[in-house]
């Protein structure tokens, strides 16, 4: 999940057949493996662009990730979290509005 780039990079210099140390990690499920996916990335490189907060935001709320854990994994104010899905939707994030997706996130 984490560190796409790495392996592409890793093979590259040493052949796709190289062996790549990796972390195993179990997961309860998808919120939880998305949630520790963006806190990963959010702790290495770049900042998020806005764009793929908002994303995140969509992302996490169509997997009910708790909006005050996205804000945590994405280190920002939770209210910030509110301002994404708010900006992205026009309407503020709950957990309601979380539970009530039946289909995957769409992007406008």
């Amino acid at each position: 999940m984490d560190g796409f780039h790495r392996v592409e990079a890793h093979r590259r210099i040493h052949g796709r057949e190289a062996l790549v140390e990796a972390i195993e990690k179990d997961y309860v499920g998808e919120g939880e493996l998305f949630e520790d996916a963006v806190r990963l990335n959010s702790a290495h490189g770049s900042r998020l662009a806005p764009y793929d907060q908002v994303r995140c935001a969509a992302i996490a709320q169509w997997l009910s990730v708790d909006p005050g854990r996205l804000a945590a994994a994405l280190s920002v104010r939770p209210s910030y979290v509110g301002d994404l899905t708010a900006r992205r939707t026009g309407t503020e994030l709950t957990t309601r509005t979380a539970r009530s997706r039946s289909s995957g996130p769409s992007i406008t």
